[in-house]
């Protein structure tokens, strides 16, 4: 059956799109790449029509994607080995084995509900914020960080205040009831490559799932 002109016409006006999004499936104008619906148009006193019963468009997988998980644990495992932690009860290689162990769940649970995009770098001890001012070496001077790569030490300083300093300010993330560190920049903030969090997590994720990409928070409020 010959394609109507009005389709054909339709197609063509499109053709350059469809053939940037997808330059390897030939000739939009072919009969196989027909929409799979029902097309109905008029031409002069004729009515034309054409189905087709499959088509590439409806056998193509949509890729998805997600950018954040819940990371405390289904028993809350995180809260509890950070307040064990925070209270001397238990070692930092102890709080970085159930970190780990979390994780690589939550990789192995999105690579098993058929996630294509999976995120690494979205788990944190604290605060997403704050971890990229950690990355950046964006230390206020009060913490006493002499450089380097930055400990649990100086991170919890800044998310939570120590004996001698107080914590660094929290504020609303936009209007929701989350609230991040906010990052303390002047004109003498020096930043410095501090925190290889996202790095080591991207291999981590690599190790668990075929394919991860590493996101990074921050907030300009």
């Amino acid at each position: 059956m010959m394609m109507p002109s009005c389709l054909r016409g339709t197609l063509l006006s499109f053709r350059p799109i469809l053939a940037a999004l997808y330059p390897h499936h030939g000739s939009w104008l072919d009969p196989k790449w027909r929409p799979l619906v029902r097309v109905a148009c008029l031409h002069g006193t004729a009515k034309h029509s054409q189905y087709t019963e499959t088509s590439w468009l409806s056998q193509r997988k949509m890729a998805s994607h997600i950018v954040g998980y819940p990371r405390m644990g289904p028993k809350r495992e995180l809260k509890f080995a950070l307040e064990s932690f925070w209270d001397g009860k238990s070692s930092a290689e102890d709080l970085e084995k159930v970190a780990a162990d979390l994780r690589a769940s939550i990789w192995k649970q999105m690579s098993e509900a058929g996630i294509k995009y999976i995120p690494s770098n979205t788990f944190s001890y604290y605060d997403q914020v704050l971890d990229t001012t950690a990355m950046l070496g964006a230390v206020p001077d009060r913490y006493s960080w002499t450089g380097g790569e930055i400990g649990y030490s100086t991170y919890f300083s800044m998310a939570r205040g120590n004996a001698t300093v107080p914590a660094m300010e929290m504020t609303k993330w936009f209007d929701t009831n989350y609230h991040f560190i906010v990052p303390e920049l002047s004109p003498a903030t020096k930043f410095s490559y501090a925190s290889h969090k996202a790095v080591s997590e991207y291999k981590e994720a690599k190790a668990v799932c075929s394919f991860t990409h590493s996101i990074v928070s921050a907030s300009f409020s």
